[in-house]
C-alpha cells in the first residue's frame, strides 16, 4: 500500500471498521440520515479509470441488513462497477 493511502486510513476514526462501497452502489445509502456524518468519501484515478467510493461504518451495513434491507448490504458488499 503506498503511503498516501496509508495516511488516509489512519485518518479514519479509531475502533470504527469501515466497508469500501464503490459508485453506484453508494447512491442508495446516500437516503439515510446518517451517510453525511459518518461516511468517508474516497476518490482516486489513474490513466485508465476514476474510483469514487465512501468508507462506510460496518455497523451501518448490518443494521440496514437486519433492518429488512438485506439487497442493499449484499450487493454492496459482494457487488463490482
Amino acid at each position: 500500500m503506498d503511503t498516501t493511502h496509508a495516511a488516509f486510513i489512519d485518518s479514519l476514526p479509531s475502533g470504527t471498521l469501515y466497508v469500501l462501497v464503490r459508485w453506484p452502489f453508494f447512491e442508495q445509502l446516500k437516503k439515510h440520515s446518517w451517510f453525511d456524518d459518518e461516511c468517508v468519501y474516497y476518490g482516486t484515478w489513474d490513466a485508465e479509470s476514476i474510483i469514487k467510493a465512501y468508507f462506510v461504518p460496518l455497523a451501518r451495513m448490518f443494521e440496514l441488513h437486519t433492518q429488512g434491507d438485506p439487497e442493499t448490504f449484499l450487493f454492496t458488499i459482494i457487488g463490482r462497477a
